[in-house]
């Protein structure tokens, strides 16, 4: 009978991790799929425009469209496999709340570089990069969960480099939508810290240490009202034989 349940454990797993896999990969095709159609129609200069421009009434559009733009193929592949690997973990850990953080992601990181950025053109995929990340590693540490935190390290392990990209240190990298990603996600995860799978439970040797202390406590607090007592029989004894 156990082993029919730790069976269908198993399974619920692994359906939910190929689900997530399944998913995270249509998501980072539809990321490449504008530049893709861009460059099969030779239009690729012009799909630039709809990228943020700063402080422009015109470069609101790319608070929606930036993301789906990319330089060249390696600026989208640059972006895609981290997107897909954060994707997997996110809707793995946060099915339920994946679109959500997504769109929020998008939208903020979008509105942070037009507010910040240069006058420039900001293209790519990178800032919404950026927001899964810290978003995936400051769940990890908000959450009192093993799989969790362990999810936070393996985020850690991968991008921790990330850190440095948003300073400007590199012409023609936005590290303002860096910047902005890094702010959104962490924002996202404060928000969403009580959502997402449960806290581990409170293992029972810290239960029985906390009752020991209790008891530790009652103990003291019984000795030191028989010192009172005692202390107000000696008192009375004295008053008596005075």
């Amino acid at each position: 009978m156990e082993t029919v349940i730790i069976d269908d454990e198993h399974k619920r797993d692994n359906d939910r991790l190929k689900f997530s896999i399944y998913l995270s990969f249509l998501i980072t095709v539809l990321f490449g799929f504008l530049k893709f159609a861009a460059w099969a129609f030779d239009i690729d200069e012009k799909v630039f425009e709809l990228g943020i421009l700063p402080r422009n009434i015109s470069g609101l559009r790319g608070i929606i469209f930036s993301p789906l733009i990319h330089g060249d193929a390696g600026h989208y592949f640059g972006n895609a496999i981290p997107l897909f690997v954060l994707s997997v973990l996110i809707i793995y850990f946060y099915r339920q709340f994946y679109f959500k953080v997504l769109l929020l992601v998008w939208l903020l990181d979008g509105v942070g570089v037009w507010l910040i950025g240069r006058e420039v053109y900001h293209i790519g995929a990178s800032g919404v990069v950026y927001g899964l990340a810290f978003f995936a590693f400051f769940s990890g540490v908000l959450k009192k969960n093993r799989n969790m935190l362990a999810m936070s390290m393996l985020v850690l392990f991968l991008y921790g480099s990330m850190i440095w990209g948003m300073y400007p240190l590199e012409n023609g990298v936005s590290w303002e939508a860096h910047l902005a990603g890094f702010l959104t996600g962490t924002l996202m995860a404060v928000y969403f810290r009580k959502s997402g799978p449960n806290d581990d439970p409170v293992p029972e040797w810290m239960n029985e240490e906390e009752t020991v202390d209790e008891e530790i406590t009652l103990i003291e607090k019984n000795s030191d009202a028989e010192n009172e007592n005692v202390v107000s029989i000696n008192y009375e004894f004295k008053k008596k034989s005075e």
